[in-house]
């Protein structure tokens, strides 16, 4: 087939005269030449646990020999509330700075807008974590995209412009506890 750009998941399912079904996955990558990847998490939690609280990290491919780095991160503010942003990468040195309106932005949007301009920040191996937000979960039944926006824009050490490929993630609540069998024939 023909896939964009990034990681794309094909999933092929095969079912017998029966109506029996296996599946089987992989992923298929296509790199961009020069891009830097960001890749929001997928978060699925118990919703019989009553999760209050999750992480969903941002990691990154490609990233080596940046300055800086510029786009936002959306969700549905009935579901998720933000709380904060932790666990950056040993030598980037985020701050609240870095992120627009840390404190003052409207519940639902997250502006970043980070870099080092003199000695640009330090590469981080592929599925490396950039940095991780902790929500507060609003409605444990509720389902929503955790999504980038733009304007985008990823700089590097010589100060070209280059592209800057994201993945989305997902917040689903689901009840993950296991069916109970009440009859076995032996």
């Amino acid at each position: 087939g023909v896939y964009n750009y990034g990681m794309t998941t094909v999933t092929y399912t095969a079912t017998d005269a029966s109506g029996n079904t296996s599946t089987c996955s992989f992923k298929v990558t296509v790199d961009v030449d020069g891009a830097v990847t960001l890749l929001i998490d997928s978060v699925v939690v118990d919703c019989a646990s009553g999760a209050q609280q999750i992480a969903v990290n941002v990691t990154v491919e490609d990233f080596s020999d940046l300055l800086g780095l510029q786009f936002s991160i959306v969700w549905d503010e009935a579901v998720l509330q933000f709380d904060t942003v932790d666990n950056d990468y040993p030598g980037l040195n985020l701050d609240a700075s870095d992120f627009l309106g840390f404190t003052t932005t409207p519940n639902g949007i997250l502006r970043f807008l980070g870099g080092d301009p003199v000695n640009g920040w330090p590469a981080i191996p592929d599925g490396g974590i950039f940095f991780t937000l902790y929500f507060n979960v609003l409605n444990p039944s509720g389902t929503t995209n955790i999504n980038f926006v733009g304007p985008y824009d990823a700089v590097d050490v010589n100060f070209n412009s280059i592209p800057l490929l994201t993945f989305n993630g997902l917040f689903q609540s689901a009840d993950l506890t296991p069916p109970v069998i009440s009859f076995c024939p032996a």
